[in-house]
Parts: C-alpha cells; sequence; structure tokens
C-alpha cells in the first residue's frame, strides 16, 4: 500500500513539474494560456501630420525585431485600438498585424492620418514596446511651444561622495513632457540632433510647476569623473518643443590628490641629475689632488732623514 502511494505521489510531483516547465518555457511575462491576464502597457502619442517620427525597439541591438502595425476605430473623441491579441505574435484574421520593418528603429519621415493606428515591436515572439499613435491636422496645434530657460547647476567641489543637481525651468501654457539626454557616442545614441548623438537619461527627476513655469530637477549622486559630460533638457508639448545643455566637469579627486602629492618630486629628477656627477666628480678631483702631494711630502722628509743620519754620523767620526 505504501508502494502504491509512492508511486502515485510521484506521478503528481512530475505533472507538476512539468507543466510549470512548460509555463516558464513561454516567453517573457504570461502566456495565452496562463491564468493570469496582464494588461500589456501601451504608450499613447498625439503627433502633427507631416511629423516624421523615430521609434526604437530596446536598448540592446538584436537580429530577431520585428516592427508591426495594426489599425484601429477612428471616433470623433480620437482612436480606438483593441489590444485584445497585442500579446500574440501571431494572429490570422482580418485585423492582424502587417510587418512594417525588420530593423531595431522604426523611421517614418512623414506621418499622415492613415498612419493612426497600433504600433507594437518585438524581439523573438516577445513583445518589447507597444504605442498608440494618433496623426491630427495642424488645426489641433495652435498655441506657443515651451520655452526652456538656461539650466542651472549646482556648486560642483572636489569632495569625494560629491552629488549635484540640474535645474530645467520650463515656461509653458499646458504641462509639458520633460526628458534628460546625454550627449553619447556609438550604438548607444537615441537620438542625433543638431549633429550631437544624445542618450535618454533612464532616471526619476523630481518636478513641480509654479504656475506656467514647470520645474525639473536631475539629481546625480556620488559623481564621478564618469559623469562629466554635456547634458539636455528637452520640454515637448503637442505645440512645439525646445531644448537647452549645458557642460559639467566633476573633478578627478583621487588623480588631483595623486598629481598635487607627486608634482614637487618632479623638481628633484633633475636636481639630482646634476648633484649627483658634481659629487663624483668633486670625489675624484679630490682625490687626485691630495695624492701628489702626500706622495712628494713623503718623498722630502725621507730625504730630510737621510741627510739628518749623514750628517750626524760625520760628526762623530770627526
Amino acid at each position: 500500500m505504501l508502494i502504491y502511494w509512492l508511486q502515485v505521489w510521484f506521478i503528481l510531483c512530475f505533472w507538476t513539474v512539468e507543466h510549470l516547465a512548460q509555463d516558464l518555457a513561454d516567453i517573457e511575462g504570461f502566456s495565452n494560456d496562463s491564468p493570469f491576464n496582464v494588461e500589456p502597457k501601451v504608450e499613447n502619442i498625439k503627433v502633427k501630420v507631416g511629423t516624421p517620427i523615430n521609434l526604437k525597439c530596446a536598448n540592446h541591438l538584436s537580429n530577431h525585431t520585428v516592427w508591426e502595425y495594426k489599425e484601429c476605430e477612428i471616433l470623433y473623441k480620437g482612436i480606438v485600438c483593441n489590444l485584445h491579441d497585442l500579446t500574440k505574435p501571431k494572429v490570422k484574421d482580418k485585423d492582424s498585424w502587417k510587418r512594417q520593418s525588420t530593423k531595431q528603429r522604426l523611421e517614418i519621415d512623414s506621418m499622415n492620418k492613415a498612419d493612426s493606428g497600433l504600433y507594437r515591436c518585438l524581439e523573438k515572439g516577445v513583445v518589447k514596446k507597444s504605442l498608440i499613435i494618433e496623426v491630427v491636422g495642424a488645426d489641433s496645434y495652435e498655441g506657443p511651444p515651451p520655452s526652456v530657460q538656461s539650466l542651472l547647476t549646482s556648486n560642483i567641489t572636489n569632495q569625494l561622495n560629491m552629488e549635484f543637481t540640474i535645474q530645467c525651468n520650463v515656461t509653458s501654457v499646458i504641462p509639458p513632457t520633460v526628458i534628460w539626454f546625454k550627449k553619447c557616442y556609438g550604438s548607444k545614441c537615441d537620438i542625433d540632433y543638431d549633429g550631437i548623438c544624445y542618450c535618454h537619461l533612464n532616471i526619476t527627476a523630481s518636478s513641480y510647476n509654479i504656475g506656467n513655469t514647470y520645474i525639473s530637477k536631475m539629481n546625480i549622486f556620488n559623481a564621478k569623473e564618469i559623469d562629466s559630460g554635456l547634458y539636455a533638457c528637452l520640454a515637448v508639448t503637442e505645440y512645439g518643443k525646445d531644448y537647452k545643455y549645458v557642460t559639467i566637469t566633476v573633478p578627478d579627486v583621487d588623480g588631483k590628490n595623486n598629481n598635487s602629492n607627486s608634482f614637487p618630486l618632479l623638481f628633484l629628477i633633475p636636481l639630482a641629475l646634476i648633484i649627483v656627477p658634481l659629487l663624483v666628480w668633486l670625489c675624484y678631483f679630490r682625490r687626485k689632488t691630495k695624492k701628489p702631494l702626500s706622495v712628494v711630502n713623503a718623498g722630502q722628509q725621507r730625504q730630510n732623514l737621510l741627510s739628518l743620519s749623514a750628517s750626524r754620523a760625520a760628526g762623530s767620526m770627526v
């Protein structure tokens, strides 16, 4: 009887592990057979007709990237998209997804109203990014664009574990979206503007407003020399955009201390090169000048002794 129950227990464990492995084999998140319902995170973007867009799928390069598009229903209040198959990589119906690009970035030179709809980016069948883009006419964008004032920075000292703050003040008639960037190079480039490559800083910046002035502060803690560079604050509204940048230089505390300690020692190097040969030459010259004098003096003393001994011997004989 005990053996029977052990066999049943083993079969149940094996069945449970098999189903767990099947669930884990499903792609990130939950599979379509999962009992959990996870609402996909969808970003809503509203752009003006004729605006170019450049959408980046993920922060790393991949050879399995696919951008897809799906039409949405257009109503008088905007567009309405059906998200029921957003996380399904393969759907076969009249509202199926249409492939747009297989590159890391989806670039459209000029958006028109026919481009309104639901976009998603997949990597190996996994939805990495999804957004709803609504293209509206130019008459919906009548208003002053935001204005970004010169960026303010806190005092940067040579202290260890230093922190500094960059403050961005934006004047706008409607709440703007403030995005922070830093100048970078290579494949990390998120946007190329005025010939400068910028990387998006995925940080949490404190923000608040006083009337029509919106203030965003970016804090850098435990700042090091690598945090030096050009920082930009971009403010975007449906009426336009504006940005300002500032260059931050964080001193290398360790390098500065090492340089300050070693700098006086640099003067000893040429001084040693002069003194050592001079001492060697003085020693040699002194020995050379003393040696002949000591020989001459000894010879004269010997000569004097011999003369004195000879004179004494002659006197005794007389």
